[in-house]
């Protein structure tokens, strides 16, 4: 549960860095706050304007909302007795916590969080964007060491 909202904090708070940068046009803005949207899809659709995001464009969206629904389990927990579920592994059923909170959706949340963290620092599109990432040169690397290996 702890590294998986890690991860979404950590995207959160990335956003709350970049947000400045990247210019939302009005419009969307009102759009998105007249229909609630999502703080998970605002903070896609940012980063969309932000950076170049290749074939993350269509990658991105479900992992955002499958790590911030899991995020939401733990941020708003409510008690609820439910039936086994297949565990990601497939080698046995478990409660609906223990496969939602598998080393398997850890490693997802993971490597969805490293993922925005260097595609932000290494692909901005946003001249504000461009600058910061230029000001930050040196983290891409940095992160690269502390990411976790995927299998």
């Amino acid at each position: 549960m702890v590294a998986i909202s890690g991860a979404a904090h950590a995207i959160d708070a990335l956003y709350g860095e970049i947000r400045p940068l990247v210019s939302v046009p009005a419009t969307v803005t009102a759009t998105w706050n007249a229909n609630r949207t999502a703080r998970r899809v605002r903070i896609f659709e940012t980063l969309k304007l932000g950076c170049t995001l290749g074939n993350r464009t269509n990658r991105w969206p479900p992992q955002f909302k499958a790590l911030y629904l899991l995020r939401d389990q733990v941020a708003h927990h409510e008690i609820r007795h439910q039936p086994s579920v297949p565990h990601p592994n497939g080698l046995t059923n478990v409660s609906q916590e223990m496969a939602d909170y598998s080393v398997e959706n850890v490693r997802e949340s993971l490597d969805l969080a490293f993922d925005v963290i260097l595609t932000t620092l290494r692909n901005p599109l946003a001249l504000a964007l461009v600058a910061w990432a230029e000001r930050m040169n040196h983290v891409p690397a940095a992160v690269e060491a502390y990411r976790p290996l995927s299998s």
